[in-house]
Order: C-alpha cells, then structure tokens, then sequence
C-alpha cells in the first residue's frame, strides 16, 4: 500500500486549474492487492500535499470491510459532488498517453503529472522526417532560437532527445486546446492573431516556416476569454523557409495552387494558412472596418503578399506595443 501512495502522490504533484479547476482538496483512493484506503490531497502554492487518509484502510477479502468500502465510496462520490461547480469545464487527459498514427510512424503525447509539461515523442524519426521534410538538428537549432520569444512552444532543458529511432521533448506551456477556447467577440479574435503573429515572428526571424497552421495546432492559457493568450503548437514541422517541401507532405489546408510560390513554402505562405485556419472563427465576430481589412490583409495569397508577420504585428487592429514589451501573446518564456 505504501508504493501505491507513493505513486498517487507523483501521479498528482503538479497543480493546476488545466487539471484540477479551482477545487481546494482532491478527492482520491490508492489500492494494492486486496487494500484499499480513500485520500484526499490538498492544494498547496501550486503543488500538491502529500495524499493524507480519510478512511480506514479496507481489506477487501474480508465480508465487513466489503461492506465498509462500499459505504465510503458513495461518501466519496458526495466529496466529488460538493465540489462540482469547481471543476474544470474542459479537462486536459493528464498522466494519459494520446495516440496518433501517421504514414508509417506514430506520434504521442503526455500530459505530466510529476512536472508542468508536456512529453511529445515520434517514433520511428527517420520515416516522420522523410515524410515532413525536417532535419533533427535544424529543429533543435529553431527551439534554441525561439526559447526567448513569446507566442510559441519552448522546450525544457537541453530540447529535443534523438535516442535510436524515438524522438521526444518535453514543452511548455501548458495550454487549453483551441476546441475549448471558441471565441465570441472581435477583441478575443484580436487576442488570437495578436498571439499567434508573434509566434509566427518569432519562426520567421529564425529562418523558418510552420508549415501546418491549423485549428488543432493553436492553443491559449488559461483565462476568461477577455484574457486569453494565445501560441502556437507543433514545431516539428517546421523547416527552413523559401524551399519545396517533401512530395508526400502536404498538410490539410494547403491550396492547391496558391499555398506554394513557385513549388517554395514561402514565410507568406504561412501568413495565407493562418489566415485560412483562422477565418470560420473570426469572421463571425470580427465587424470593424479595421478588423476586416486585417482579415483579408492576411488571406491575401502568398505570391502578392507584401507583408510580414513583424509589418502585421504593426498593424493598428492589434494594438501591439511592440515584441519587446507586448504582454498579449502566450507562451512567454519561462511560463508554465
């Protein structure tokens, strides 16, 4: 029983609203073997207390203790319940492996519950990067290039891990997914693209392109939806600027047509997608005259394109101060 709660307490060491919502004690129960014994954890300064019991602990071999365990487990469930309202509407899948198959190779990812991150990892490499068009030291070069821009992932520690055929990095922030995060006023779409230019910004000044701009891959912190910020997700696709990409890869979104210039994905290219992911969700909302110039401004198709990420971040819709002191975007660095 001891190792089970010692393995509740890493499975619930890092706190926060993502996971938990606004509740003050966490409501939990450890088993091993024919044991089993109900905790609750308590919130403490953006960790967890150790797991501290609130029951006897039950041995479910034996006919009272049965009874015993059955009687605290709806006690349990009216713990559950008092708390409610507090839990988060949209619950990150922590301490859960999400899978997700590509031609030939196989991405996961993790949301940590010993640490404020999350483990992404690619296997086999070689068949993902042959695929994609990408070159593992390039993409450690773009992560170190960018650790101290805000509107995009970072990486922990030393980046990205090649170990044999497994790829992996461990990145924060921790954000709410774009699926959870709609939006219903002009403001909170200028919030997103105000975000997410700047990390744009920040992948072109490296000499690169994102290449695989779309609604699943933006995300924000969390917030009221007057104060969301927002980043940008998936840097593994990412590759140097102004080249052709690998004939197999071509991501869901591009134009036939109009996404390349010349057979190049080009920065403008990335400004064109943007434009495309954003628009079923911004052109409800968006009503100002400045707002709809923006919009187009960014649809306009990448061989006409005469703006910059860094020339729309001046635009007077955004309201940006300027990339070094602009507090709108997310994913600063060091942010959890």
């Amino acid at each position: 029983m001891e190792m089970a709660v010692e393995d509740l307490r890493k499975k619930t060491a890092v706190w926060t609203p993502l996971y938990y919502g606004d509740i003050e004690y966490l409501p939990c129960f450890a088993a091993a073997g024919r044991e089993l014994q109900f905790y609750a954890i308590a919130h403490a300064r953006g960790m967890t207390a150790a797991p501290r019991a609130i029951s006897p602990r039950y041995d479910l071999a034996d006919a009272a203790d049965r009874a015993r365990a059955v009687m605290a487990t709806i006690k349990f469930y009216q713990l559950l319940r008092a708390q409610q309202a507090r839990y988060p509407a949209d619950v990150l899948p922590a301490g859960t492996v999400m899978l997700a198959q590509g031609p030939g190779f196989s991405r996961e990812l993790l949301f940590r519950t010993d640490k404020l991150a999350v483990r992404k990892r690619v296997s086999p490499w070689s068949t993902f990067a042959s695929w994609c068009g990408v070159d593992f030291t390039r993409l450690q070069e773009l992560y170190r290039a960018t650790a101290q821009r805000q509107g995009l992932v970072h990486a922990l520690k030393d980046g990205p891990i090649l170990k044999g055929s497994v790829y992996s990095v461990d990145i924060i922030p921790v954000g709410l997914s774009s699926s959870n995060a709609l939006l219903t006023t002009e403001d909170e779409a200028r919030q997103l693209l105000h975000g997410l230019l700047h990390g744009l910004a920040a992948i072109h000044a490296a000499g690169f392109v994102h290449r695989d701009l779309r609604w699943d891959n933006f995300a924000c912190c969390p917030g009221s939806p007057s104060s969301r910020r927002w980043f940008l997700l998936d840097l593994e696709t990412c590759a140097p600027a102004d080249q052709p990409p690998s004939p197999a890869f071509e991501p869901v979104g591009w134009q036939s047509g109009t996404t390349l210039v010349d057979g190049c994905y080009t920065r403008a290219s990335d400004l064109f997608q943007l434009g495309l992911a954003v628009q079923p969700h911004c052109e409800q909302v968006v009503a100002s005259a400045t707002g709809r110039a923006f919009l187009t401004a960014i649809l306009t198709p990448p061989a006409s394109q005469k703006r910059s990420a860094e020339q729309l971040l001046a635009d007077d819709w955004l309201l940006c101060e300027g990339p070094s002191i602009c507090r709108v975007a997310g994913a600063r660095p060091g942010e959890l």
